[in-house]
């Protein structure tokens, strides 16, 4: 009996895979449609992060930050497997982009040899403008660098 419910559940299990990769391949195999889909979470990320109230918990800064944060984690991962599967996008990094990786990892040495590396590299509350917070800026500096708005 357990053994029948096993290879059900399994079964199953890999018909429901089957069917998310078949979806997956359909919304992300259209290389289009992916710089559409940064493009589009770029957008919000500028105009929508000025616009976000206190809520969920978080004071007036906390959730901007999160949101930014999360939103840019999202839209670089997306624009990494955009340049896995698409050959044709150029990454050489721009004098400005190895200045700032410079920069970043200056900030991240600092950072951790200073009085105190946990508020370094997070921030403080409710700003969390940390080391993380700079990274993050500096990968939305090249998801942007890197889509052509045209």
């Amino acid at each position: 009996m357990l053994w029948q419910t096993q290879s059900f559940l399994s079964k199953y299990f890999n018909i429901i895979l089957t069917h998310l990769f078949s979806l997956s391949n359909q919304l992300f195999g259209n290389s289009h449609f992916r710089t559409k889909v940064i493009k589009g979470i770029l957008l919000l990320i500028v105009f929508l992060t000025p616009l976000l109230k206190a809520s969920f918990g978080l004071g007036y800064e906390e959730i901007k930050v999160f949101f930014f944060n999360i939103a840019v984690l999202v839209c670089f991962l997306i624009f990494l497997f955009h340049i896995s599967v698409d050959k044709k996008v150029d990454v050489t990094l721009s004098p400005i982009a190895k200045a700032g990786l410079i920069f970043i990892g200056w900030v991240c040495i600092a950072s951790l040899f200073g009085t105190n590396p946990v508020i370094s590299f997070f921030g403080i509350n409710p700003y969390y403008q940390g080391v993380i917070f700079f990274i993050f800026l500096f990968l939305f500096y090249l998801v942007v660098k890197f889509v052509k708005f045209v």
